[in-house]
């Protein structure tokens, strides 16, 4: 019951939390790592454990199958070299690199080890980095590599961890046997993550119920990590070939209410579980520490401070270099030129996070033979401190690295947006001109031409954008129009309520009724605070 409480008070520290990241413009990861850390310090708190093979299963499988599904997969073919290199070059440069440091520094541990240490601290976490990106106007082409890196080295990134952990557990090490399982899990996760997406989608299409689709999208990352798992293949990976494979099929596989529905619970669960995560980060020290008495203060300070210097300072020589050694190893034709601002930026970007605490959290406690997992609590102290060191000090100090090196977006999402509008306004008034003239349907003359005015008025007003035509009037003008159709909203929504009040409409009309009206508001909303420039997009012509 005190854990159950414990669990409670955390959910509403993330909701508390992600309220004062919003107004303070902090990442929220940072501000739970930070606050996780000082709670994790208060005397009395009770201690949060969870059993290691549980973490893999509850807290993985979800949040990597949603960002499989909200990752494009033309995304993923656009800036597929660098995303390559840096999630499967880089993931292994990184855990070659930490394990020679960690061999060399820590007495007593072994290779096997240090590698499974360089494979935990091996995979990035876009999440903080993006969020940041975002809101200071970063090329869209950063973002998109930096959050397929972090999809990628995921999967890649757990694979090794995997297998370095088996090389513990049966003290045997050997390259060509490790390469074998490698393909076999990669390639094997990868199968199994489609032909099971396939399946879903298959059943999914044939369902026509809100309910029950919403579950089916909720147990997905199950059904799929699950199999993959017992036939010794790479569930994460098979979770994240599934994702992609649903994102793209998404469109055709739910109707707009459930559309609606998924988004907001996926959207909740995945701020939650994140969420947890980080502040499990910091609720961890304390514990991590009482575990570490026969290290000194003075030698755990240096293996922190080596182990997350090789972190950062490899991936910054990863970029910075790789940029020149792709001219040699690629063709002109399928070769990604990037200016070295932006391989600096993508360098200070690679954030730890959550891959990375529930890979340490998840090691085993003990090896077959009863002993101890060797060095287990020096494992999780020292990634938690790459997760502290390169979310606090590269998360706090990334805005800065913007400022400092001036990138600012390409406009290329921009354009993208304003050139789907044109043709789509465009698609609609030609299907227009087919129902006037075939009479497949019974519509009066009259809507036609308003309908037919509304899209040409839209084609104008989108290429007045594309031509760099003055549109300040317009946008006044929408705005105004947008604020008028809040206010009608919310007039119908107390006239709704008065009528429960009276007693003449009941409780199941009035949930229809505000249903649509939250649809209607919060559309508006989302093109008050996204869509600033479309003045007609939403709006009913009639």
């Amino acid at each position: 019951m005190t854990q159950m409480i414990m669990v409670l008070e955390m959910l509403a520290t993330i909701a508390v939390l992600a309220l004062v990241s919003r107004r303070s413009q902090v990442p929220l990861p940072i501000l739970l790592v930070i606050v996780g850390t000082i709670l994790g310090f208060v005397p009395g708190l009770p201690e949060i454990t969870m059993a290691p093979e549980l973490v893999f299963f509850i807290f993985l499988p979800p949040l990597l199958y949603i960002q499989g599904v909200f990752t494009p997969w033309r995304d993923l073919k656009e800036h597929a070299e660098p995303i390559v290199l840096l999630a499967i070059g880089l993931v292994l440069v990184t855990q070659y690199s930490v394990a020679v440091v960690a061999h060399a520094i820590i007495p007593g541990i072994s290779w096997p080890v240090a590698y499974v240490l360089g494979a935990i601290v091996s995979p990035t976490d876009a999440i903080a980095a993006t969020s940041i990106a975002r809101t200071m106007g970063v090329p869209q082409s950063i973002i998109k590599i930096v959050e397929g890196e972090s999809l990628v080295n995921d999967a890649s990134g757990i694979v090794i961890y995997r297998m370095a952990v088996v090389a513990v557990l049966t003290n045997s090490f050997s390259i060509h046997h490790l390469l074998g399982n490698f393909v076999f899990m990669s390639v094997g996760g990868i199968i199994i993550g489609l032909a099971v997406g396939w399946l879903m989608a298959k059943i999914r299409h044939r369902v026509n119920d809100t309910p029950v689709e919403l579950t089916l999208s909720l147990i997905s990352p199950f059904v799929v990590y699950l199999p993959a798992e017992l036939l010794g293949t790479s569930g994460i990976l098979a979770v994240v070939t599934a994702g992609i494979y649903m994102g793209w099929r998404a469109p055709y596989l739910m109707n707009s209410v459930t559309r609606v529905q998924w988004r907001a619970n996926w959207t909740t669960i995945s701020f939650l579980l994140n969420g947890m995560l980080f502040l499990l980060i910091g609720l961890q020290l304390n514990d991590i520490l009482a575990a570490l008495k026969n290290y000194s203060t003075e030698n755990l300070i240096w293996y922190a401070f080596a182990i997350s210097a090789t972190t950062i300072l490899t991936r910054l020589l990863w970029t910075m270099i790789g940029g020149y050694v792709r001219h040699f190893i690629s063709s002109e034709e399928v070769r990604v030129v990037l200016p070295w601002k932006h391989r600096l930026l993508i360098g200070w970007s690679g954030m730890r996070g959550v891959v990375s605490l529930a890979a340490a959290l998840a090691l085993p406690l003990t090896l077959p033979g009863g002993q101890e997992f060797p060095h287990r609590d020096l494992l999780i102290f020292l990634t938690f401190c790459v997760i502290i060191s390169t979310l606090v000090v590269q998360g706090l100090t990334l805005p800065l690295i913007i400022r400092w090196l001036k990138v600012e977006d390409d406009g290329n999402l921009e354009r993208e947006n304003i050139d789907a509008r044109i043709k789509m306004a465009r698609g609609a008034v030609a299907r227009l001109e087919e129902l006037a003239t075939s009479g497949e349907l019974r519509v009066d003359h009259e809507w036609i031409e308003r309908y037919r005015d509304y899209y040409r008025a839209r084609i104008i007003r989108y290429g007045s954008h594309v031509q760099g035509l003055p549109h300040e009037e317009h946008d006044n003008a929408a705005t105004s129009q947008r604020e008028l159709e809040l206010e009608l909203i919310q007039t119908e929504r107390r006239v709704m309520l008065d009528l429960r009040k009276q007693g003449i409409t009941s409780e199941e009309v009035l949930r229809r009724l505000e249903h649509e009206l939250d649809l209607s508001e919060a559309r508006l909303l989302e093109l008050d605070a996204l869509l600033e420039i479309d003045d007609h997009d939403h709006k009913s012509p009639v």
